[in-house]
C-alpha cells in the first residue's frame, strides 16, 4: 500500500526514490542482528537503502550487538507480535519503504502490536516516521538528528522518551491514514531548530520538551499528559501559525519566549479548570486581531500584550467562552492609542492583572472583564492609562485589588449598557451616567454607592445582586425618572435631604424579588404601589409613605432598627414586624391600619415605638406567627 502525504510542514521531500531490499527478521537462532541465519535471504540489512522487516511471528527479539545502519524500519499489516529492538547504535537512512520515499519507520499493521526502540538512533538524512497501526512506536533510546530534520506522522501514536540532540527540527504532522495521530515528547532535549506542530496531537511531557528554537504551533492539538503541570524553561519563541486546541490533560505552561500572532486566532481548552500559559509578550502587530478562547471554565494565561508596534492605533479583542488572565503590562506597543476590546460570551471571563498603559480605552461588548491590579491614576491601571470605557453588553467586575470609581471614563453615548459586579467589594461612583437609552444592571455581592445625578435614560435599572445605593450620606445621588428599578437584591437610599419617588428615581412601581432600606438621615417618600417582595428596612432618617405609596408586597417583611416610619395617612400590610426601636407613626389626620402577619409563620419581635403622630394608627395582627 503506498501512503500519501499531506503535510504542512517547513520541508518538502523531492529525492529519486531509491529502493533497497526487504530484509525479513525470524530470530531463528538467537536475537543477534549481525547474524544472517535471523534473517529471510541469509543475510543482515545493510547500508541506507535495505530495510528491517517485522512480519508474521518470530521468538527472539532483534538486538544490535554493534553498530548498524538500514535504510528503515518496516512493521507490516501482517506482523503477529510485538517488536523490541535493543543495542547499540542503529543510524536510519530514510530511503523508501514500500515506496514511500524518505520513510524511516512504518507501521501499518492494523493490530496493535507494538514497535519499541531502546537502540541509540541517529538520522543519516531528513526522514519521516509514519504510525498508521493500531500499536504504539515508543523511541526509548536517544535521538540525533545529526543535522536532519525528523517529522512523526500517521493515524498512530509514537512516544519518544530518549533524549533528542542535534541541530535541525521535529515536526509533528497528520499524513493521509486519520487524525488522531499523537507525538509524545517526554525527554530533556536539546536539538535546536525549534518543533512544528502542523496536525495531529502533540503531547509535551517535559520541561525541556521542545528544545530550542521557535515552536510553531499549527492547526493541531497540544496537550501535557505527564504526570503533574509542566513549565518550560527554555523560553522558546512562539508563532500562533493557526487555530489550535489545548487538550488539558494536565496544566502546560509554555515559558517566557515571545510570542508571535500574525493573524486573529481560535484556542480552544479543554479540560475540566485546566490552564494553558504563554508566559510571554503576546502581539499582533500588523493589523486589528481577535483572540478567541473557548472551552468553559479553562483559562488562557498569557504574560503580556503589546498590541501594535508602530504609531497606527490597533484594537486588540479577545473573545470566546473560556476564560483569560493577562499577567503583565497590556501597552500600546508603539506610538498609536491602542483599544482593547473584551467580547466574551457565556461564563468567559477576562482578567487583567497588569499596571496596563495602553491608551485608547476599553470596549466590554461580553462577558466579565475583571480589574484585578491595582490603579495608579494617570500612570497606569487595568483598563489603561487612558481612555473611554464602553459598555456592549458585558460586565465590568471589582476585585479585592481594585475598587477605584471609573465612572469619570464612561461612555456617555447613546445606549450604554453599564453592567457592575462590585463583586463583595463596595464601590462608589462620583460621576453621573449620562447615556440616552442606556441602562445599569447591578451584579454580585458588595454595594455600588451612585453619588452622581445621573441622568441615562434606558427602560431599566436592574439589582441582581448585592446593594444599589443612592448618595453616600450627603444630598446627591439620584436616578433618571424614566429609568423603572427592578429590585432582585436590595435597594437603598442614603442621603440626608429629601428624596421622592418620581424625582429623584423613577415613579414606577419598584419590582422583583428584592429588599427595600432606607438608610440615610433624610426623608424618602415612596408614592407607587411598590411590589417588590423582599422586605423593608428602616434604620435612620424617615421612610414616609404617600398616594397609593406601599412597602412592597403584602408579604415582605417590615424591620424597623432606627429612624422612623410614617405611614402618612396610608393603610400597609406586611409579612412580620421586627426590630431594635425607631418609631412607626401616621403624621397624616385620620385612622389608618397597620396589618402586620400575611405572611403565615414567620413571627417576631419589635422593639421600637408605635405612636399615633397626628393622626390615629389602628395595629392588626393576622395569619399564625
Amino acid at each position: 500500500m503506498r501512503l500519501g502525504w499531506l503535510l504542512v510542514t517547513f520541508w518538502l521531500f523531492t529525492p529519486q526514490l531509491i529502493f533497497g531490499t526487504d530484509k525479513q527478521w525470524t530470530g531463528a537462532i538467537n536475537s543477534t542482528w549481525s547474524t544472517g541465519a535471523n534473517w529471510v535471504g541469509g543475510a543482515p540489512p545493510g547500508g541506507t537503502t535495505d530495510n528491517a522487516v517485522f512480519d508474521g511471528t518470530f521468538s527472539n527479539q532483534p538486538n544490535l550487538g554493534a553498530t548498524a545502519t538500514v535504510g528503515g524500519l518496516w512493521m507490516k499489516g501482517t506482523a503477529g507480535n510485538a517488536v523490541t529492538i535493543t543495542g547499540s547504535t542503529l543510524t536510519l537512512g530514510g530511503g523508501s519503504i514500500n515506496g514511500n520515499g524518505s520513510v524511516a519507520i512504518l507501521m501499518d499493521n492494523p493490530n496493535t502490536f507494538t514497535l519499541t526502540i531502546s537502540a541509540p538512533l541517529i538520522l543519516g538524512a531528513a526522514q519521516a516516521w509514519w504510525n498508521n497501526s493500531g500499536g504504539l512506536l515508543t523511541i526509548a533510546g536517544a535521538v540525533n538528528l545529526n543535522g536532519n530534520s525528523l517529522t512523526n506522522g500517521g493515524s498512530g501514536n509514537t512516544t519518544i522518551s530518549g533524549v533528542v540532540s542535534g541541530s535541525s527540527s521535529i515536526t509533528q504532522n497528520q499524513f493521509s491514514g486519520g487524525t488522531s495521530g499523537t507525538l509524545t515528547l517526554s525527554g530533556a532535549n536539546t536539538y535546536t531548530l525549534g518543533t512544528i506542530l502542523g496536525t495531529g496531537t502533540l503531547n509535551i511531557n517535559n520541561a525541556q520538551a521542545l528544545g530550542t528554537g521557535t515552536f510553531n504551533i499549527g492547526a493541531g492539538t497540544i496537550n501535557n499528559t505527564s504526570a503533574g503541570a509542566i513549565t518550560l524553561i527554555n523560553n522558546n519563541l512562539i508563532t500562533l501559525g493557526n487555530n489550535f486546541t489545548f487538550g488539558g490533560t494536565q496544566n502546560l505552561n509554555l515559558g517566557a519566549g515571545a510570542v508571535t500572532m500574525a493573524a486573529s486566532r481560535t484556542i480552544t481548552l479543554n479540560g475540566t479548570g485546566s490552564t494553558l500559559t504563554f508566559g510571554g509578550t503576546i502581539a499582533g502587530y500588523a493589523g486589528d486581531r481577535t483572540l478567541t478562547v473557548n472551552g468553559a471554565g479553562n483559562t488562557l494565561s498569557l504574560g503580556a500584550l503589546a498590541i501594535s508596534s508602530g504609531n497606527t492605533a490597533r484594537t486588540f479583542t479577545i473573545a470566546g467562552t473560556g476564560n483569560t488572565t493577562i499577567i503583565g503590562v497590556v501597552s500600546n506597543g508603539g506610538g498609536g492609542a491602542d483599544i482593547l476590546t473584551y467580547s466574551g460570551s457565556g461564563s468567559g471571563v477576562l482578567t487583567l492583572k497588569g499596571a496596563n498603559t495602553y491608551t485608547g480605552g476599553t470596549k466590554i461588548n461580553g462577558g466579565t472583564l475583571q480589574v484585578a491590579a491595582t490603579e495608579t491614576p494617570g500612570t497606569s491601571g487595568p483598563l489603561g492609562n487612558f481612555g473611554i470605557i464602553s459598555f456592549g453588553g458585558g460586565t465590568l467586575q471589582y476585585s479585592a485589588s481594585n475598587t477605584f470609581d471609573y465612572s469619570s471614563r464612561f461612555n456617555a453615548t447613546a445606549n450604554q449598557a453599564y453592567s457592575i459586579d462590585t463583586n463583595s467589594q463596595n464601590v462608589t461612583f462620583a460621576s453621573p451616567l449620562t447615556s440616552s437609552g442606556g441602562t445599569l444592571t447591578k451584579l454580585g455581592s458588595g454595594a455600588l454607592t451612585l453619588s452622581g445625578a445621573n441622568t441615562y435614560t434606558g427602560a431599566t435599572t436592574t439589582i441582581s445582586g448585592g446593594t444599589l445605593q443612592l448618595g453616600n450620606g450627603g444630598t446627591t445621588g439620584s436616578l433618571s425618572t424614566s429609568s423603572a428599578i427592578t429590585d432582585n437584591a436590595n435597594f437603598t437610599i442614603n442621603r440626608s435631604n429629601a428624596v421622592t419617588q418620581g424625582t429623584d428615581f423613577s415613579g414606577s412601581a419598584i419590582t422583583g424579588t428584592g429588599s427595600f432600606t432606607q438608610a440615610g438621615t433624610g426623608t424618602t417618600t415612596l408614592n407607587a404601589a411598590n411590589t417588590y417582595s423582599g422586605g423593608t428596612t428602616v434604620s435612620a432618617g424617615t421612610l414616609q409613605l404617600s398616594g397609593s405609596g406601599k412597602l412592597g408586597s403584602t408579604s415582605g417583611a417590615l424591620t424597623v432598627n432606627g429612624g422612623t416610619l410614617n405611614l402618612n395617612g396610608t393603610t400597609q400590610t406586611v409579612g412580620n414586624l421586627t426590630g431594635s426601636g425607631g418609631t412607626i407613626v401616621s403624621n397624616a389626620a385620620g385612622t389608618v391600619t397597620l396589618t402586620i402577619g400575611n405572611s403565615n409563620g414567620s413571627g417576631g419581635n419589635y422593639s421600637g415605638v408605635i405612636a399615633n403622630g397626628t393622626g390615629t394608627v389602628a395595629l392588626t395582627k393576622t395569619g399564625s406567627g
